[in-house]
């Protein structure tokens, strides 16, 4: 089968109109037939006003130009259809490519697709998923600018080449598998709304067994708890009240006593969170839908008090959100976001000054509290509820990479009461 448009000038239902004018067509050839698909263009030219396959500038057709350019667009689509067909091993006929032609929509540019879900996510107010969503169709966006990208244009190849490009740019083996699996989420979405074809899924599956896999990009989580000492060093260093460093310090301790609580989890807190001396929250990570409290220990309540008392104006109990000025979901979290980076520099300035070997953030609090109650021989069940883990693997994964350590450390407590 070939591909040509043109103005035709057989003798077809579409041809010409009174005054002799004729359409803009889509003409296919197979078997030395040939077949005429309406563009749908309203305009009507003579044979001197389009020469081949584009509008005259001379024709005296004001959006000539748009014209001519969704004549390429269409011819585009045509050609990508004939691809496809050809990609299933399916009979290229004349039914075959006008069911696929016709239905073509922008729905099935990637990049329109990834909006459309991102939308969707933010309109539900799941705007931590629309987050995810966002910076894989920005890191695709990087690798293939090119906005006409089509699921079918996803392959194996292609996804061996973006996965090298992004380890050329020094992304991590754990965030590439992030944004394959966002990539294959999205696909999933668009099969499951026949945006996509299923028998072009470039991802591994039971039906798919040769297709691209992300398993083997994940890396063990790295080491990221220090010791109690460490941890003493942190609140023993000397820093200047309402400085930046300062207040970077009183965070990652907050987090470490309030049971490892999350940044996140941290600047949500209001003053009604607290109750008869006790901090009640939900997480948000799991949407609400875990809650715990903690009582309000001394030093928990020195550094609720050092913020109650900061100049930064908030409705919060920590100075991080604004709700005159943070009101959606998306706007909280773009702010904790922005806040919590400015915070893990500090800590990282302060990690260097007390010689913690591994870069400081708010996460090795969490960690750290998980690590050194294993360590005081608390049970992982009990830790993993702390934690407000919704499984007790996910706590192992927590601790899984310090078995030897704290097998090192019970040898030497051995060793001394003997000797």
């Amino acid at each position: 089968m070939t591909l040509f448009h043109k103005v035709c000038n057989e003798n077809h239902p579409i041809n010409k109109n009174k005054d002799g004018k004729k359409a803009i067509v889509l003409r296919l050839t197979t078997n030395r037939i040939k077949y005429f698909i309406d563009l749908g263009f309203e305009v009507k030219l003579s044979k001197e006003q389009f020469v081949e396959g584009q509008i005259r500038t001379n024709a005296g057709i004001k959006q000539y130009k748009q014209i001519n350019a969704l004549i390429i667009q269409k011819l585009s689509e045509a050609h990508e259809v004939l691809l496809s067909l050809e990609k299933k091993n399916l009979p290229v006929t004349l039914e075959s490519f006008k069911k696929n032609f016709l239905k073509q929509k922008t729905k099935d540019f990637v990049f329109n697709y990834f909006d459309d879900v991102i939308n969707d996510l933010e309109q539900k107010g799941k705007a931590g998923n629309a987050s995810i969503y966002k910076t894989a169709k920005n890191s695709l966006k990087d690798f293939k600018p090119n906005s006409r990208l089509r699921f079918s244009d996803i392959d194996i190849p292609f996804l061996r080449k973006y996965e090298q490009h992004l380890f050329k740019k020094n992304v991590r083996g754990n965030t590439i598998s992030v944004y394959m699996r966002t990539v294959r989420a999205l696909y999933n979405k668009a099969i499951g709304e026949e945006v996509a074809d299923r028998l072009l899924y470039p991802f591994k599956n039971t039906f798919n067994p040769g297709g691209y896999q992300t398993s083997y990009l994940e890396t063990e989580t790295v080491k990221r708890a220090i010791r109690i000492d460490e941890i003493l060093k942190i609140k023993n260093f000397e820093s200047k009240e309402l400085t930046a460093l300062h207040d970077a310090k009183m965070y990652f301790l907050f987090s470490f006593l309030a049971r490892g609580m999350s940044f996140m989890d941290l600047a949500l807190l209001r003053p009604e969170n607290i109750s008869n001396n006790r901090i009640f929250y939900s997480r948000a990570k799991t949407r609400g839908k875990q809650n715990t409290s903690f009582e309000v220990l001394p030093p928990r309540k020195e550094i609720l008090d050092y913020f109650r008392t900061h100049p930064s104006k908030s409705d919060y109990i920590f100075p991080i959100l604004d709700s005159l000025k943070h009101i959606t979901k998306s706007q909280e979290r773009d702010r904790i976001k922005s806040v919590l980076r400015r915070v893990n520099r500090e800590l990282k300035v302060i990690g260097e000054e007390v010689g913690i070997e591994i870069p400081l953030t708010t996460y090795v609090a969490r960690h750290s509290w998980a690590t050194i109650q294993k360590f005081e021989g608390e049970s992982e069940a009990l830790i993993s509820e702390g934690l407000m883990h919704t499984n007790v693997e996910t706590t192992q994964i927590y601790l899984k990479s310090f078995g030897n350590t704290a097998l090192d450390e019970m040898s030497k407590r051995l060793v001394a009461k003997m000797f």
